[in-house]
């Protein structure tokens, strides 16, 4: 995959998960179920970060954010040739870090929406942008371990 395509994909995440943060954080005034005992809009602000961990600790964070922004740029860099699978696991990670980033840059905190219940338990309400960090680190990993296999 060209880097430039990977650069566009990235932008259109991160494009795409910031429109839908605004519209959830202008017009979502209570928890919005959407599929009932299962899957809920329900907006948040998230000052730490998964499970609201290190909430304490917003310049970490923010940190830990512009490392891996850079560890992840210098890898696409470095790359003469990169794979499809892991061209589209680099743009969903950029495209999910650029929009958390963003929020804690000019919000001091995460705008998080999406909750799942599993039975009586309701997971850690996300968002778009973890939901791409989530799939693209996957994609990574499944590249990652199919070219070590390879490897052999």
């Amino acid at each position: 995959m060209k880097k430039q395509t990977i650069f566009l994909l990235s932008s259109i995440f991160f494009a795409l998960d910031l429109v839908v943060k605004q519209v959830i954080r202008l017009f979502l005034t209570h928890s919005l179920p959407l599929i009932p005992h299962f899957l809920s809009l329900t907006y948040t602000e998230n000052r730490g970060a998964a499970w609201g961990i290190f909430d304490q600790y917003p310049i970490l964070l923010i940190g830990i954010a512009i490392f891996f922004l850079w560890f992840l740029l210098h890898n696409i860099k470095q790359e003469a040739k990169i794979k499809k699978i892991t061209g589209l696991a680099y743009a969903l990670i950029l495209g999910g870090l650029l929009g958390n980033l963003f929020d804690r840059l000019f919000f001091g905190y995460v705008i998080d929406y999406i909750q799942v219940f599993l039975g009586n338990y309701a997971f850690p309400i996300f968002n778009l942008a973890d939901t791409f960090l989530v799939v693209g680190i996957i994609l990574w990993i499944i590249e990652i371990i199919r070219g070590e296999k390879h490897e052999l």
